[in-house]
This record gives C-alpha cells, structure tokens and sequence, in this order.
C-alpha cells in the first residue's frame, strides 16, 4: 500500500505567496479602475472650488480636518485593531466577538463628540475666520462624524477580509465623488450651506456603500457565537489601545500643517494649500490604497515570520504602487503649472508646491510600506514613536519655512517631516525583521523609472525652442514610450513574477 508522502515545508509558503501575490494584483486592478472615479472626482473639485472660493474652501478644510481628528478620537484605535485582529487565528470563524463591541462603542463615542462639537466648535471657527456663517458650517457638518465613523470601521473589517473594492470604490469612489457633485448641485440650487450639507450626504452615501460591502465579506460569520454588545477581546484591545494613540497622532499629524497654516495666514490661503494637497494626494492615495492589504497580508507574515513570503509580498506591492505613482507623478511635472490655474483666481502661482508635494510622496510610497510592516508585527509602539517624532519635526519645520517661503516652504516642511519619518520606519523595519524586504526583481523597475525620467527630461529640453506645449506634451509623451514597453517587457518576461512557480 502506497503511502502519502507529507508535504514539503514549503508547499503552504508557496501557496501563501501565491495567494498574496493574487491578492495585491487584483487590488492594482481595482486601483487602475479606481482612478475613474478619481478624475471624475479632480473635475468635479475644480468645479466645487471655483464655485465657492478659496475662502469659503478653506473653512471648509479646517472644519473637515477637526471632523478627521475627531473620528481617530472616537474610534479607540478600533479600525486598525479590527484589520489586524479579523487576520488572527483566535478569530477564525468568530470575528463578531470583536466586531460587534467595537461597531456598539465607536457608534456611542461618535454620537457624544458630533453634540460636543457642533455646541463648543461654533464660536471657534467663527472667530478664525470673522465670519458666523463658519459656525452654520462646522454644526452641519458635525453630524456627520457618525456616519463617518461607522463608515470607516466598516470598511476597515471589510479590508481585513481583502476586499479592496471597500477603500476604492465606496471611500475614494462613491463617498468622495457624492462630495464634490452634490456640493455643486446644492450651489445652483441656492443652499447657503451647501458644502456642509455635501459634507453630510457623501457621508451617509459612504456608509450605506460600506455597508453592503461589509454584509458581503462577512455573510458566512456566526453572529450569536460569544458576541458582547460591549465586550471587547483582550487581544484586540492590547494591539487598539497603542494603536489608537498612534491613529489620533497621525490623524494630528495629517491636519497639521493645515492647522499650522491656519495659524501662520488666513482663509484664503488655507484654501489654495488645500487645494495643492488635493492634487498631491493623487500620488499619496496610490500607496495607502494598497496599506490596509498589505497590512492584512503582513499581520500574517507576522505570525510565521516567513522572510520568503514577506520579500515577495512587499516587493509586489512596491513594483505595483511604484507603476501608478510614476505615471502620475510624471503627468504633475509636465501639466500642473496647467492645472492649478483652473481652479479660479490665487492658484496661477501654486503648481511648485504641488510638485514639492508630489515628490516626496513618491519617496513615501516606496518607503511608507515600512511603516505597515512595523505595525503588522504588532510593533504599535514604534509607530506611534514615528508619529509623534513626525510631529515634532513639522511643528518645528513649519513656522520656519512658511514665513519667507508660503505655500511652498509649507509642502517643504510637511515633505521634509515625513521623509524623517520614512527613515525611522525602514530601519525599525529592518531590526524588527531582519531583512531590507526586497528582491532583486524590483531593481528592474526602478531601472525603466529612470530611463523614464531621462527621456522625459531630455525631450522637454529637445523641445522648449518649438514653444512650451510641445515641450510639455512631448516630456510626457516620451516618457510613456519608455515606460508603457518597459513595464510591458518586465510582466511578459518574467522578471517581475515574484510567485513561486508550481
């Protein structure tokens, strides 16, 4: 009788990679469809901006900055906790042991604040910007606090089950196109507080849309089996707690330069910054798309501490955020002085700040994926460490570089802090794993990038004595003739399979 031989140590690394690997290039494919939503939503803010003003969009900026604060406030640390606690074993087949405390909390602390600020945040608002119509604005807009919590804690635990389509299509889709269009159907209707009200509806739009994507990711969950409305498992609220002051800090740290901007100038330039921090996230967005798959991916990589799986895994994920951000990054450079002037009066001189923006998120979306490894090891502390060091280091940046510099030392000053902290995270990275975390593959990425960026430079130099839109448009298309075959040749070829072949 023939006896089944046991299965190499490797086989189940093998098919984890796989799996991986599967999973992060069906959320590139979800990202590339994404970017639909995304250009619809740029034309619809072009129109939502110059609609209202700089003035009024900079209230609206700071209002919404305090409203994001506000959510990591009341959130307990919950929305990471969950992404990375549904991925553990003693939650296999029981996720709603923590789900539905931390839905029953969340939804409570939220209720509380959105009363707290919309009583105590009026006369704030309105005294920065000498206007009462500022604290019609902040108290509409405080009611959606709620939704906007449910809704990221919804999306979340969605993610912790890889369902991407969550991030992409409700948040950065649905919510924020929902946004923008009501925000200009409700300004030819003649509401006065129509970019409150846009606030509110986007917000109640996202969570409906993140509802049913979470029904969807958890249909097969028991939900009688050892829940509590408010009991929350030991080990998830171990890894929240750290996790939630790590959350509020960053959430600070997000809204900072807003806040210090505010402080250093007034509405209208609060406004125009606001406005280049749109066009900067179009880079920055690429990577933190990819963040809660990769951290889900590495809260189990942690469990193992598979050095093999972890290579491969972040080394796809630098090889598929790279391709977006260097498209992207390569048509700021070339159209942005085109851009910014779109958007009405005071943004003709604002295209620099976007680049300097721009520039150092592509530093941040290669090295940045440190960071989730850190935390999906369970290494909360280090990244609430980060934090607070970001912090430090663009509370001192910004009242030095804003003064002489404006809108351009204040992007300076936030490129600046963050690549501090990238530092922090690649080296904590490498102690914490004992591995750089890639493979040689992701050299030949980088190589097409600079080809790229050669023959971009070159072409607009070639071209500047025909005029400046050939020069432009011809950067940029010789950049694509580099790139688009070059990333072509690498997938055909082989070079960038980093799955292990069956």
């Amino acid at each position: 009788m023939e006896h089944e031989l046991p299965a190499r140590p490797d086989a189940d690394a093998d098919e984890e990679i796989r799996r991986d690997s599967k999973d992060l290039q069906r959320g590139f494919v979800i990202n590339l469809f994404g970017y639909i939503f995304k250009i619809a939503y740029a034309g619809l803010l072009v129109a939502t901006i110059r609609l209202y003003g700089p003035e009024r969009f900079g209230v609206f900026s700071v209002v919404q900055a305090s409203l994001y604060l506000a959510l990591r406030s009341c959130s307990f640390g919950f929305e990471k906790g969950i992404l990375w606690w549904v991925n553990q074993p003693e939650a296999k087949g029981r996720a709603w042991r923590g789900l539905r405390p931390v839905i029953t909390l969340t939804w409570i602390a939220s209720s509380l604040v959105a009363v707290l600020l919309a009583v105590a945040g009026g006369p704030l608002i309105a005294e920065w910007a000498g206007s009462e119509s500022a604290a019609d604005e902040l108290r509409w807009m405080a009611f959606a606090l709620v939704p906007m919590t449910l809704m990221d804690i919804l999306i979340h635990a969605s993610l912790g089950k890889r369902r991407l389509e969550a991030q992409v299509f409700v948040r950065e889709g649905l919510a924020s196109l929902t946004l923008v269009l009501a925000a200009v159907v409700f300004f030819y209707v003649g509401i006065e507080q129509g970019l409150a009200l846009a606030f509110v509806t986007s917000n109640l739009v996202g969570l409906a849309g993140a509802l049913w994507v979470f029904k969807r990711a958890y249909k097969d969950e028991p939900r009688s089996a050892g829940t509590h409305a408010f009991k929350v498992p030991r080990s998830l609220l171990r890894y929240a707690t750290p996790m939630w002051l790590s959350e509020v800090s960053t959430s600070a740290l997000l809204r900072m330069d807003v806040y210090l901007l505010a402080a250093l100038s007034d509405p209208k330039t609060v406004g125009v910054y606001s406005a280049c921090v749109q066009l900067g996230n179009t880079i920055r967005q690429v990577r933190r798309s990819f963040d809660p798959m990769v951290l889900a991916i590495v809260a189990e990589i942690g469990v193992s501490r598979d050095r093999r799986r972890l290579a491969a895994g972040l080394s796809q994920a630098t090889v598929l955020v790279m391709g977006i951000q260097g498209l992207i990054f390569a048509f700021m450079v070339c159209f942005a002085d085109w851009l910014m002037p779109l958007l009405g009066d005071g943004f003709e001189s604002s295209a620099i700040a976007v680049l300097i923006l721009c520039s150092f998120w592509m530093v941040d979306g290669v090295f940045g994926l440190h960071g989730i490894i850190v935390a999906g090891y369970g290494r909360t502390e280090l990244s609430l460490l980060n934090v607070l060091v970001t912090l430090g280091a663009l509370a001192s940046l910004m009242p030095i570089l804003v003064p002489p510099y404006g809108l351009e030392g204040a992007a300076l000053a936030v490129g600046l802090a963050y690549l501090i902290r990238n530092v922090l995270q690649v080296t904590e990275s490498r102690l914490i794993t004992g591995t750089w975390g890639y493979t040689r593959e992701v050299l030949w990425l980088v190589l097409i990038a600079g080809a790229g960026a050669a023959v971009l430079g070159l072409s607009w130099l070639g071209m500047a004595p025909l005029g400046d839109v050939y020069s432009r448009v011809g950067a940029f298309i010789g950049f694509l003739m580099v790139a688009v075959p070059g990333a072509f040749w690498l997938h055909t070829s082989g070079r960038l399979n980093l799955t292990p072949r069956r």
